[in-house]
């Protein structure tokens, strides 16, 4: 079975825990960065080819639709918050899931 590359992007570290410990035990995913913070991110994104993020929106910093607009190719996203009022704008970039 192959495994999609992917990263996480959240400032709440129980959520950045939980997703990997998640992508780990479904043997579909290689996590390939966790991140705080959507700069650091981005940052390894330009030298890196990954197919899946995890991303929260509220950050400190850029927040995870200011990510998305820096990136020069778009992976599946997988966009994490509790706050529907983002659900709109998450479709807008055509994320994957909410």
């Amino acid at each position: 079975m192959m495994k999609l590359d992917c990263i996480i992007v959240d400032d709440e570290p129980l959520s950045r825990n939980f997703l990997a410990r998640f992508c780990t035990r479904s043997e579909r995913a290689e996590v390939k960065g966790i991140f705080s913070n959507a700069k650091d991110a981005v940052t390894f994104l330009k030298s890196h080819v990954i197919q899946v993020i995890f991303l929260d929106v509220e950050m400190p910093g850029l927040n995870g639709f200011q990510m998305l607009d820096q990136l020069s190719y778009m992976p599946k996203v997988i966009m994490q918050t509790s706050n529907v009022d983002y659900a709109f704008t998450a479709f807008e970039y055509n994320v994957t899931d909410f």
